[in-house]
C-alpha cells in the first residue's frame, strides 16, 4: 500500500509558531515582560493602613528603616504623631507625599518637625499648578528649614533601597496634568516576592501612562493601596487586570460625602479576586511580609479615632 503524502502545515499556524518562538526569546516566555527577580530577604517588615478617616496614612516598618506615606489630614495630624511615637518610629528613611492635597499632606509638618526624616520624595508639579495653600506652604517651610532633609523630586524608574526593600517609582510620567491627583506618585515596594503598590490619588490618566510605559510583570502586586480612597476614577478594570492584586486596602471615611469606595469600584476589586479591607470598617489595617507571604495581622495595637480624643485599644 502506498503511503499517504504527509501534509505540511497551514501557513498561518507556521507563521504563529514563529512568533510564539520569538515572544518567548525575547520575554522569557511572559508576554507582559519577564519576571522580576527575587531576592532573599531576612526578617519581616510591617505595613500599616492607618485609620485617618478620608486621607491616606501609610507606614512600612523594617529593620533597617521605616517609610510613610502620606500623612493624613489637617484634623488628624495630632493623633498621627501620637501613633508614630506609639509604635515607636524615632526615625523615618523617606517620606513620600504623594502628592499637595491636604488629605495627604495634612499632618507633613508635624511628622517633618517631630521625627528625623532624612529623605522627602514629592512630585514635580507644574508652576500653574503649585498650590499655594497653608498647609503645603507649612510643608514646604518644614522641609527648608531643616538642613539634613534631602529633597528629591520623584522620577519615574527612580530606585531607592531600605535594606531589603525596595522602592521604585512608577508614577507620575508628566509634569503636566489638568488634574492634581494625576501628579501623585505611584511607588511599588518589593521584599522578597512580596510587593506593594501605594497609589495616592492617581486617575485613569496616570494609570494608562503606567501600562503604556511598563509591562505587565512591572505592574503585577501582591498588594494594592487602592488610588483615590476606592473612587472610580481611578482602579481601573485594564490597570487592576495588570496588578492583579491578591489584597486590597482601601484607606477611607467612614459615611464620607464622597461615597469613597464607589460601588463599582468595589465590583473591580471582586471581578480580579482580591480581598478587600476598609478602615472606615475595620479601623487601622496591619499587615506582615516574610518575603513570601502577606498576612494581616487581627491582634495589634489598634488606632482608633474619635472627635476628642485618641486612644489606642488592644484588639480582643
Amino acid at each position: 500500500m502506498a503511503r499517504r503524502k504527509k501534509k505540511s502545515p497551514p501557513l498561518l499556524v507556521v507563521v504563529i509558531i514563529i512568533i510564539a518562538a520569538v515572544l518567548y526569546s525575547q520575554f522569557g516566555g511572559e508576554l507582559g515582560g519577564t519576571e522580576r527577580a527575587v531576592e532573599v530577604v531576612d526578617g519581616t517588615i510591617e505595613v500599616h493602613v492607618i485609620d485617618v478617616g478620608q486621607a491616606d496614612a501609610i507606614l512600612i516598618r523594617a529593620e533597617e528603616g521605616n517609610i510613610l506615606f502620606d500623612s493624613g489630614d489637617l484634623d488628624t495630624k495630632d493623633a498621627l504623631r501620637a501613633y508614630l511615637e506609639e509604635v515607636g518610629v524615632a526615625e523615618i528613611e523617606y517620606a513620600v507625599f504623594t502628592h499637595p492635597h491636604a488629605d495627604h499632606i495634612g499632618g507633613a509638618d508635624v511628622v517633618l518637625q517631630s521625627v528625623d526624616v532624612h529623605n522627602v520624595i514629592m512630585p514635580v508639579t507644574d508652576e500653574s499648578d503649585t498650590p499655594t495653600t497653608a498647609v503645603y506652604n507649612r510643608m514646604i517651610s518644614a522641609i527648608e528649614v531643616d538642613e539634613t532633609i534631602n529633597a528629591i523630586m520623584a522620577e519615574p524608574d527612580a530606585e531607592y533601597v531600605v535594606g531589603d526593600v525596595k522602592m521604585k517609582i512608577l508614577a507620575p510620567n508628566s509634569d503636566d496634568y489638568s488634574d492634581l491627583n494625576n501628579y501623585s506618585v505611584v511607588v511599588r515596594v518589593d521584599f522578597g516576592a512580596t510587593s506593594f503598590m501605594l497609589t495616592g490619588d492617581a486617575e485613569d490618566v496616570s494609570e494608562e501612562e503606567m501600562l503604556a510605559r511598563y509591562p505587565a510583570s512591572e505592574l503585577k502586586c501582591t498588594f494594592y493601596k487602592a488610588a483615590h480612597h476606592g473612587a472610580k476614577e481611578s482602579n481601573t478594570p485594564k490597570f487592576l487586570a495588570a496588578v492583579s492584586p491578591e489584597i486590597v486596602a482601601i484607606s477611607c471615611g467612614e459615611g464620607n460625602s464622597y461615597g469613597h469606595p464607589h460601588a463599582e469600584t468595589m465590583g473591580r476589586f471582586e471581578d480580579v479576586g482580591a480581598t478587600v479591607y476598609r478602615t472606615d470598617l475595620l479601623g487601622t489595617l496591619k499587615f506582615t511580609s516574610d518575603g513570601t507571604t502577606i498576612t494581616k495581622v487581627d491582634r495589634f495595637l489598634q488606632f482608633r479615632r474619635s472627635a476628642s480624643e485618641t486612644a489606642f485599644l488592644e484588639d480582643l
